[in-house]
């Protein structure tokens, strides 16, 4: 398959059994998408087809992040409220942390070993040498976080909130 536009909608429009909502590249021959139907899936983009589907979410999977110092991970996030380092060689969830409220958005520190989780009106900062304890908590939102994300070289990180406009008509 030629790679050019009309293969790139032959294989979103493949990859899309049900809805995505968030699709990441691991490299330059590899994506993963991450949907309502509970999974994670890895896909080949030159032959659009799917290399490994990693199941154990309980809920929507919303959130997706790269590993930028390790393409061999991938993490993601749920309605469940948990979020999962997966390994692709083994297809593992290697990794599994309990943000305590439907994950919205997550992100790796490009070079550290930090991992932010945001959903709810918080965000947690983990240290991946000991996943299952928080060392920074932010609860001071009124608003879910919805996005979250460092600058290329991870010395500023920045977060969204979604904002509700309520209209009184």
């Amino acid at each position: 398959m030629a790679h050019d536009r009309y293969s790139w909608c032959y294989f979103v429009n493949t990859i899309v059994y049900s809805p995505a909502y968030v699709v990441k590249f691991v490299n330059v021959n590899t994506v993963f998408s991450c949907s309502d139907d509970k999974s994670v899936k890895l896909w080949d983009i030159l032959t659009a087809k799917n290399i490994s589907t990693f199941v154990g979410h309980s809920d929507y999977v919303r959130a997706a992040s790269i590993f930028p110092d390790n393409e061999s991970l991938i993490a993601s996030g749920s309605y469940d409220h948990i979020v999962k380092i997966w390994d692709i060689r083994s297809g593992k969830c290697v990794i599994e942390i309990n943000h305590d409220k439907p994950v919205e958005c997550i992100v790796k520190h490009p070079t550290a070993p930090i991992f932010v989780s945001g959903g709810g009106n918080y965000f947690k900062v983990w240290d991946l040498m000991k996943p299952k304890e928080c060392i920074h908590m932010s609860k001071s939102h009124h608003n879910t976080i919805t996005t979250l994300s460092f600058n290329h070289d991870g010395t500023r990180f920045e977060k969204f909130l979604l904002l509700l406009i309520v209209s009184k008509e």
